[in-house]
């Protein structure tokens, strides 16, 4: 099966990349640890429900993506995405391998990184457009450890395509302070069997 995560599948195989090369090994996950994502059919947050729309599993991560009814991985305006990393256990690590491989896809890209002391999570929210400028993509990711060799990371995100891209900028500040906001208190919420 092909999926098509809109652009997390790329940036989490970039991260890989750079993690290798920082000298940092990912194994494949232990079929003695159930994932956190393995039961959950739907996520909530903001508000709205996300159906699963896909998953798999390769190279040391499982990946479950989510999406409203009616919207595609190709032209999604509102996404949700649960991966479990083996082989890592340093969040703020794993953020700074994105925020690379976001730079190197964009450089303008804009970025901010917020420790969450109490947890000891980590939340990662970027705004990006690829080269054409076809669309606006804006994300926010809660990387959390999950037991002593892996992560469990969050990624809600939206995008807005063509017409739609200047309201969106418009409405991003107020926009991305509560989705922050939210992801650091309460983080997706996992229905049908997976835990929170």
């Amino acid at each position: 099966m092909t999926l098509s995560y809109g652009g997390i599948g790329r940036v989490l195989r970039q991260a890989l990349a750079v993690l290798a090369v920082g000298s940092v090994s990912c194994t494949a996950p232990q079929p003695s640890h159930p994932s956190p994502i393995s039961e959950a059919t739907a996520v909530v947050f903001d508000g709205k429900t996300l159906p699963r729309v896909s998953g798999d599993s390769s190279g040391g991560a499982q990946i479950a993506e989510y999406l409203p009814n009616g919207e595609t991985p190709e032209t999604w305006k509102t996404q949700a995405a649960i991966i479990r990393m083996s082989g890592i256990n340093d969040p703020k690590l794993w953020a700074l391998s994105i925020m690379r491989s976001l730079r190197q896809a964009n450089p303008r890209v804009q970025d901010a990184l917020t420790d969450l002391p109490r947890s000891k999570d980590v939340l990662l929210d970027y705004v990006t457009w690829p080269p054409n400028g076809s669309f606006v993509e804006f994300r926010v990711i809660r990387i959390s450890r999950l037991g002593r060799n892996a992560l469990l990371i969050q990624h809600y995100g939206r995008r807005a395509y063509g017409r739609d891209i200047e309201t969106f900028l418009r409405s991003l500040p107020s926009e991305r302070q509560r989705l922050v906001s939210a992801m650091a208190h309460k983080g997706l919420k996992r229905l049908g069997g997976g835990k929170k």
